[in-house]
């Protein structure tokens, strides 16, 4: 059986009006996955609706679509998980993000460290956010996901520290992740914070404790950057039974 591409739509979904697609989908439907008009879709709004439809017009440039009656779905953790990632060199932000949507996560907030080697400004923010963004939808249909996560504007990661947080900071020298665990309110958003390959500095840590996060270690290995949060994310969610 043919693979139904799933395609966010940006109008309200009801059976039987005509919804036009975004041109960056359309293009992508038509050009990388050769849809045409009249093939299957499967059309979902970001906010748990979502409904078999078929594509009533398509080229490169634009399209539309029809739904069939929707219906409400629900693939979500019954964990609020916020992925705080620092930004690493070459596309490490990048694998964790996608990787954190795929495993559930609530949102994705991404920050700059003091020891982290990437500095973006101006107009390269950006783009970068953009790029995410399109990144994040990418993971998201992949993942069939009943809602879209949210994806927080870079920050200062000391800027992020300002508001007192329940959270989880990946540190070499935390407690054992059940123990950091104790006491947590779980059905409140939880944060886990992963820092660039440099680790945090003396200060970060001391505004992290400050904001309510509590050191946490995953085992006796280090892991990647990249691979740290997601490898958080998939943990609790089986500590809490979403696996």
């Amino acid at each position: 059986m043919a693979h139904v591409p799933r395609v966010l739509v940006p109008a309200p979904l009801r059976a039987g009006q005509p919804i036009p697609l975004e041109a960056e989908r359309a293009h992508h439907l038509y050009t990388v996955l050769r849809r045409r008009t009249g093939d299957a879709v499967c059309l979902w709004d970001g906010q748990g609706l979502e409904a078999p439809g078929r594509l009533t017009a398509l080229d490169a440039r634009g399209g539309s679509a029809q739904a069939e009656t929707p219906r409400r779905i629900d693939r979500e953790s019954p964990l609020q998980l916020i992925l705080v990632q620092a930004l690493a060199r070459g596309d490490r932000f990048e694998q964790a993000a996608v990787a954190a949507v795929e495993l559930g996560a609530h949102s994705i907030q991404p920050v700059l460290a003091e020891h982290g080697q990437v500095k973006l400004k101006g107009e390269r923010v950006a783009r970068k956010q953009q790029s995410w963004q399109r990144l994040l939808l990418g993971a998201a249909e992949q993942a069939e996901r009943s809602r879209l996560p949210a994806l927080g504007a870079l920050c200062s990661l000391q800027d992020w520290l300002a508001t007192p947080r329940q959270g989880l900071l990946l540190h070499p020298e935390g407690a054992p992740l059940r123990a950091a665990c104790a006491g947590l309110d779980w059905q409140a958003p939880l944060a886990v914070v992963v820092g660039p390959e440099g680790g945090l500095s003396p200060d970060e840590l001391r505004r992290a404790e400050a904001a309510g996060l509590r050191r946490c270690r995953l085992g006796p290995r280090i892991l990647r950057t990249e691979h740290a949060g997601p490898a958080a994310l998939a943990a609790l969610a089986a500590l809490q039974g979403d696996y």
